[in-house]
């Protein structure tokens, strides 16, 4: 799994109550709780969303900085497996 461009996770500290539901469901293992903090490992996250779709707080969002050029990455991994005639 290769995270889209352009694309990352983003943790409203304030929100946060390290509960650590979002470190429990990271396939990745990218997240971890440390004094009652979330961090992060970047290299290893692949923006898979799990994070944030847990998180009872919404303290974890996804953020894309540049939508057209994330549309055009997806396009050109979907060309790759799939004739689009």
């Amino acid at each position: 799994m290769v995270r889209l461009k352009g694309l990352r996770a983003v943790t409203s500290f304030a929100a946060c109550n390290g509960c650590g539901l979002c470190v429990d469901n990271c396939f990745t293992r990218a997240l971890s709780v440390h004094e009652g903090k979330l961090l992060r490992n970047d290299s290893r996250c692949k923006g898979c969303g799990r994070c944030a779709a847990v998180c009872p707080e919404k303290a974890i969002t996804l953020e894309v900085d540049d939508v057209a050029e994330a549309v055009k990455d997806i396009m050109g991994r979907i060309e790759q497996r799939v004739s689009i005639d």
